[in-house]
């Protein structure tokens, strides 16, 4: 049973670290597409050392992620509005213009 908030957070970044729960990919503009990359203990330990505002800021990007693709009904819709791009964690590795969708 979960017991706090960061808990609760952490335990949903697990979950969208494996794979877009909208179509089962890892989309490039996603803020986890290099975590996605990693061995699931990888991602067991990262997710761990997340503090709980970038969980947060996760969550908000897969939020308004999932919301555009299910009203747009694109998959290919690019995913994060603008405004949202910049609340990504700074984990990332990669720009996201550079990535590909792995």
């Amino acid at each position: 049973m979960l017991h706090d908030h960061k808990e609760l957070l952490k335990a949903q970044i697990v979950g969208l670290s494996m794979k877009c729960p909208f179509d089962g990919t890892n989309p490039c503009v996603c803020p986890l597409h290099e975590i996605r990359k990693q061995s699931l203990t990888e991602r067991f330990l990262w997710v761990r050392k997340l503090s709980e505002e970038d969980a947060m800021n996760i969550l908000t990007v897969h939020q308004a992620c999932l919301l555009q693709k299910e009203t747009t009904g694109n998959e290919e819709s690019g995913g994060l509005p603008e405004q949202i791009q910049d609340e990504a964690p700074s984990e990332r590795t990669e720009p996201l213009s550079e990535c590909e969708n792995v």
